[in-house]
């Protein structure tokens, strides 16, 4: 695992926010925030902040209730982790910044963009998560029988996603250290993010992003819904990265490293 010289913490509404980071008092860096998915920490993106800070500011952080962040019992909805994200980046002085989400973290992403993002945020990132769902679709019934039974089968439930979420093999003890991570974040609180996640609609929040702003996504299952979100975006672009799961930056780091330095590069240079 990637050796990170800054571990360290951030006091946001009243709960500790872990956060990892490399190269984070070079005034002259451009910044990179990675906010992570359901259940899932913040060195998930280790392969990104390793290859990234040879050029950029690099941080990651755990979202409240996850990873080494605080066990707290309020705040697990969009609006309220976006105003984690704003303490983190307050706190670091990551501006200009470019805002990375992935699956949960995309709601959280888009609502930091949209009630916080100026003038500091030049760039934002939508890794393969839904911002709204339409509750007659058989994916969102397939999901929320699930996540209902997750509640009764936990442990099983959980090993169970965590492989899912990958289309690539990783070895065994990958798998475990993702599992002992997911497995911290309290029962009741992945219930109330999934509920949130599964239940708000901020698409029409998306018109609104007045930034240039990536949708990176994988051929299958959910390529027209993403297609749908970037005819929203007013500078949205689209790009498909395969043969992946939906951890794709894990399953395809040197792609998606690619994909996003391009798209970094046509911001800022």
């Amino acid at each position: 695992m990637t050796d990170f010289k800054f571990d360290g913490f951030v006091l946001s509404q009243g709960a500790k926010i872990h956060y990892l980071a490399k190269n984070i008092n070079d005034p002259k860096k451009i910044s990179l925030l990675f906010v992570p998915g359901l259940m899932m920490p913040a060195w998930i993106w280790e392969k990104q902040l390793e290859y990234f800070s040879k050029d950029y500011k690099v941080v990651a952080m755990d979202t409240r209730s996850q990873g080494d962040s605080e066990k707290v019992s309020e705040g697990h909805y969009a609006l309220s982790l976006a105003k984690d994200i704003k303490a983190v980046v307050d706190e670091l002085k990551l501006e200009p910044l470019v805002l990375i989400g992935w699956s949960l973290g995309v709601p959280e992403v888009v609502n930091y963009a949209v009630n916080f993002g100026l003038p500091g945020l030049k760039g934002l990132v939508l890794v393969d998560g839904l911002v709204g769902i339409d509750p007659s679709l058989p994916f969102y019934q397939s999901t929320v029988k699930y996540w209902a039974e997750l509640q009764t089968d936990r442990i099983s439930k959980t090993r169970e996603f965590v492989k899912s979420i990958f289309r690539q093999p990783q070895t065994d003890d990958y798998y475990e250290r993702v599992i002992e991570s997911a497995l911290r974040t309290p029962t009741n609180t992945v219930m109330t993010l999934i509920n949130n996640y599964l239940l708000q609609d901020f698409r029409p929040l998306l018109p609104r992003i007045d930034i240039p702003t990536l949708i990176a996504t994988t051929p299958e299952p959910r390529l027209e819904y993403m297609q749908q979100l970037q005819k929203m975006l007013p500078h949205g672009r689209l790009e498909v990265i395969e043969p992946a799961g939906h951890a794709l930056f894990v399953d395809q780091p040197e792609k998606f490293n690619r994909v996003l330095e391009g798209f970094i590069q046509e911001i800022f240079f």
